[in-house]
């Protein structure tokens, strides 16, 4: 899918008080929402379209976005647990079929591992370790408290050491 501008011409392309527009802000942001989109759903194209999904979104609300960093990876992070939701998928392992990923093992192998996590445990993983945020940010997404970030994180990574013996 070729990245696409949601901006209607009718539509105001900076949020008061913001030096960026919408359609930089779409340009800054595609390609890591995608990542993202990727990593906590095991699919490239699940992640594309969520991405487009949250955009759309945040278009919606440009007028009233603060963060546009902070509005996409929450919207994103909502997007794939209902993706989620909707597939059925809300148990550990809830991910899509793998999809060939990069053919170097270890990175293949951890993509696996990863894949057995819970979608929340995957999420503050992914968040903390690719996105490199602070607890407070990632409960924040979450929409937990810090604790439950952390304890979320610390489970998480207990597994995958725990697969990994």
């Amino acid at each position: 899918m070729v990245a696409r501008s949601v901006r209607s011409a009718r539509e105001p392309t900076q949020s008061p008080g913001r030096d960026e527009s919408f359609d930089d802000a779409y340009r800054r942001l595609w390609a890591p929402m995608v990542r993202l989109g990727h990593l906590l759903t095991g699919s490239a194209t699940v992640g594309e379209d969520l991405a487009q999904e949250a955009f759309v979104g945040m278009h919606r609300n440009w007028a009233g976005v603060g963060s546009p960093d902070a509005y996409m990876r929450v919207a994103l992070v909502n997007q794939a647990r209902n993706h989620a939701r909707r597939a059925g998928r809300t148990a550990p392992g809830w991910a899509v079929a793998a999809e060939a990923t990069t053919g170097i093992a270890e990175i293949d192998e951890t993509w696996e591992l990863l894949r057995t996590l819970n979608e929340r445990q995957r999420a503050a993983i992914v968040m903390r370790f690719y996105l490199d945020l602070p607890m407070r940010e990632i409960a924040d997404v979450l929409g937990c408290r810090v604790g439950t970030a952390k304890s979320a994180i610390h489970r998480g990574l207990a597994l995958l050491k725990e697969t990994l013996r």
